[in-house]
C-alpha cells in the first residue's frame, strides 16, 4: 500500500536558491512554516542550531507532562497513542517518540512476563486443588 504524501501541509518558506522549502511544517508556526522558516524564531537562535548540528540537536523537554504509568496494558497503549499524536503534530521530535516508544516496548515485555508467572501459579493451584 502507497501512502501518498501529495495532501500533506509543507512548509511555505522558500531556500536559499528560491525554490520551495517543502519541509514539514511545525504546530507553533499553525502549520505554515518549518522550524528553520518560522518568522518569530530569530535568526541568532536559528544560527545557534545549525552550529550545534542542526534542529534536531535541540532537547527534548516536556514540562507539562505527566507521569506515565507503564505497569499495564491500558498504560503502556495510552503513552504510545500520546507520543504517536505528539510526533504528528509536530510537539516531539521523532528522536524522543522513538525513544518513549522503545521504551514502552520493554515495559510491555516486563507486563507480559508479570502476567506470564501469574498465570503459572494460577495453573499450578488449580492442578493442585483438583488433584
Amino acid at each position: 500500500m502507497e501512502i501518498s504524501t501529495a495532501n500533506l501541509p509543507r512548509c511555505q518558506g522558500t531556500r536559499k536558491d528560491g525554490s520551495p522549502c517543502n519541509a514539514a511544517p511545525t504546530a507553533r508556526s499553525g502549520y505554515q512554516f518549518c522550524a528553520w522558516h518560522q518568522p518569530d524564531i530569530p535568526e541568532e537562535e536559528k544560527l545557534a542550531w545549525a552550529s550545534k548540528g542542526g534542529l534536531a540537536s535541540r532537547p527534548a523537554v516536556l514540562p507539562e507532562a505527566a507521569d506515565i504509568r507503564l505497569r499495564t496494558p491500558d498504560g503502556c497503549m495510552a503513552i504510545l497513542e500520546e507520543t504517536a499524536s505528539q510526533v504528528r503534530r509536530g510537539e516531539l521530535a521523532t528522536n524522543v517518540g522513538n525513544s518513549i516508544a522503545y521504551i514502552v516496548s520493554v515495559a510491555v515485555k516486563v507486563v507480559e512476563v508479570t502476567i506470564s508467572d501469574r498465570l503459572d501459579k494460577l495453573e499450578k493451584l488449580a492442578r493442585n486443588r483438583w488433584r
